[in-house]
């Protein structure tokens, strides 16, 4: 596979040779190359052993322009009407083009049957501008030159890079198709959709192909496996289940991927149905296993890509030395690995999962003596025999950030979220978003791909941003924006976090809501509503209120200061500690974000992002994707508050004529 980035995952600067590309364009005269030579082209062409391709090339002579057909008749040669690639997801994360042609006989038909309307099929689709803004030529990707599709993207990336972004391309996977004839021309008028690899597999349905029995029982009484067992259930149950010991790590390979904890606790409601899947309950009803991230998403998830003697081996499913597939070499299609992702946390006690039941986070176990405070380490009454989930190596990094590859998932919730998945992207999201909702629920969770490796997929906290320097672009006076502005798109529920939270009596002050609106408040500084005021949520008793009616009277409860917060949440996690039950599990998650939303919110470090952003048109231009970082000297005069912008959405609409880069992005107070 293509050698993948890792600062991209929370946020890179826009790159230096596209920032100036963009400038240098709006200094051209009227009279110059760039204003009066430049021209778009469009070439499409498949990995089909029958490929056919179509345009790209100038058109010079007769048989550039006709052939004939199996009629004798004389017919134009195919050509492309437009190309649309845009980028999909909620963040805007993955790529997916449309291209539209037309055919002109019955035998081009068929030549295009065998290269385009067969999904699965790969596909490079390149466009781009015949010269860069200096007036040197471009030159355009030989597909001829990739040795597998892996290659193959290695390869784009690198050449957009070296034509300075006056080319782009995209190499994805065949996803779907269309044609119709129109009698008056005697045209066929076509249409392909082309997705990144990685979207197109991980959509798919979580019920794949059945893999065999993975070298396992599929049955309890069985000698050898007979390859009729479900998938996930031989991962988690004959793999991971039966090899981790009580109290012992699990480190097949000397990596660590998992151990076990007996827990006191309330007997789990669909036990029954558990067993009835798997065949197992365990040891005793309190005893719970636990896999790390890592292992989970290369073992399973990423064992559900099919393998291709075609597609270059990746030498590691997860980052090198993560997990035991450290040591395979296996020709993977596609992969998901969040080991190397970055998720905002904070970084001192008390602080841990809420609920043993969908994780631990290793080095903040919920029961260890900085947070559960008052109870014995490795002693409290509720936890036993779990010395083999503190071998796990410590997730949460002094720099202020949890490394997502090392939490640890309890087997039992990952085997529920499966029922209730359909796809597999679904499950994994599921998977994610309840990790997070039980660890404070500090992220903004997003299902991303490499925009180096399109193959490979990861989970990231969008909210984590690095503190970097951002380019600045040119937008006004001699420029190659064609047209800009500011915009907002802002979902209903945070409407309500905005609007709590802009307002608010001051920085200090009541925080009226528990999700982030630092930001919020920095962007309308200054800013006070005549009308409105200060506001804050109102913590005064009317008559009747009390909890406790034998106190009587009208005395007002005492507002909590941040050390009895803190108290709170140290009582809340010993109590989960004594006993894992949705009560003690509830009150953890409601002392969690109440302390540290009042103390350090996480989220505030880096600023979270805003959905108001800056929406730009430009001249064509490749290299652009999602996360890039840049400011504009034009709205830093409007937003006095120092602030960058994340690119959320690239969309790039090209025809014969012309090709324009539309960019949409979100605001980082």
């Amino acid at each position: 596979m293509a050698t993948v980035t890792t600062d991209y995952l929370t946020g890179v600067p826009m790159p230096d040779a596209i920032v100036k590309e963009i400038n240098d364009r709006g200094e051209k005269g009227s009279a110059e190359d760039w204003k009066v030579k430049k021209k778009a082209w469009i070439k499409l062409e498949s990995g089909s052993s029958s490929n056919y391709p179509i345009g790209g090339y100038e058109k010079r002579s007769k048989s550039d322009f006709y052939e004939k057909a199996d009629s004798g008749r004389l017919v134009a040669k195919p050509t492309i009407n437009s190309a649309e690639i845009n980028t999909t997801g909620t963040n805007g994360s993955m790529r997916k083009g449309t291209v539209k042609f037309t055919v002109y006989s019955m035998t081009q038909l068929k030549a295009v049957q065998k290269s385009y309307f067969i999904p699965g099929l790969s596909c490079l689709v390149q466009w781009g501008w015949n010269i860069k803004s200096n007036g040197d030529l471009i030159t355009r990707i030989k597909s001829s030159t990739f040795k597998s599709f892996s290659s193959g993207q290695q390869k784009v990336q690198d050449h957009i890079k070296a034509q300075k972004g006056c080319m782009d391309a995209m190499f994805g996977i065949i996803s779907d198709f269309n044609w119709s004839f129109d009698p008056s021309s005697k045209s066929y008028s076509c249409e392909i959709t082309i997705d990144s690899p990685g979207k197109a597999y991980i959509s798919g349905p979580i019920d794949v192909a059945n893999k065999g029995d993975g070298g396992c029982a599929n049955k309890e009484d069985d000698d050898a496996g007979d390859g009729t067992g479900n998938a996930m259930k031989v991962m988690l149950k004959d793999v991971a289940e039966k090899n981790i010991e009580e109290n012992a790590p699990w480190a097949p390979n000397g990596i660590y991927c998992g151990g076990s904890v007996n827990l006191d606790e309330d007997a789990k409601e669909d036990v029954s149905r558990w067993k009835q899947f798997t065949g197992w309950i365990g040891l005793s009803t309190a005893q719970n296993y636990y896999i790390t991230w890592a292992w989970w998403e290369s073992s399973i998830i990423s064992g559900m890509s099919p393998v291709s003697e075609n597609h270059d081996p990746s030498s590691a499913l997860a980052s090198l030395g993560k997990t035991p597939q450290a040591k395979w070499s296996k020709n993977h299609v596609w992969r998901l690995d969040s080991s190397d992702s970055r998720m905002k946390c904070p970084t001192a006690f008390p602080y841990a999962s809420a609920d043993p039941w969908v994780c631990l986070i290793p080095g903040r176990e919920h029961w260890t003596l900085n947070n559960a405070t008052g109870g014995t380490e490795g002693g409290i009454k509720g936890i036993k025999k779990a010395i083999g989930v503190t071998y796990a190596p410590d997730a949460v990094n002094p720099d202020g950030y949890l490394e997502l590859g090392k939490v640890l998932l309890n087997t039992y919730f990952l085997w529920n979220t499966f029922l209730d998945s359909k796809t597999i992207d679904e499950y994994v999201l599921k998977v994610a978003r309840k990790v997070n909702d039980v660890c404070g629920g500090f992220w903004n969770i997003e299902l991303v791909d490499d925009p180096l490796d399109s193959s490979t997929m990861r989970i990231i906290d969008k909210n984590f941003v690095p503190d970097v320097d951002a380019p600045s672009l040119n937008i006004y006076g001699n420029t190659s924006a064609r047209s800009w502005g500011m915009s907002t798109d802002i979902p209903q529920a945070l409407r309500h976090s905005i609007m709590m939270g802009t307002q608010r009596a001051s920085k200090k002050g009541a925080k009226n809501t528990d999700e982030p609106q630092a930001s919020y408040l920095d962007y309308a500084d200054g800013v006070v509503d005549k009308f409105l005021g200060g506001q804050e949520l109102d913590s005064k008793l009317n008559p009747g209120e009390k909890c406790d009616e034998s106190v009587g009277g009208t005395k007002k409860t005492k507002r909590l200061s941040g050390t009895d917060f803190k108290t709170e949440l140290e009582q809340a996690l010993l109590t989960l500690s004594d006993n894992r039950d949705d009560e003690a599990v509830d009150e953890v998650k409601g002392a969690m974000k109440a302390y540290w939303n009042l103390t350090e919110p996480p989220t505030d470090k880096g600023g979270a992002v805003i959905p108001i952003g800056f929406d730009g048109k430009f001249d064509g231009i490749g290299g652009i994707h999602w996360g890039q970082l840049f400011v504009t000297k034009q709205t830093s005069a409007v937003i006095k508050k120092a602030h960058k912008f994340q690119v959320t959405s690239v969309k790039h609409s090209i025809d014969q004529s012309d090709w324009t880069t539309s960019i949409e992005t979100a605001l980082r107070i």
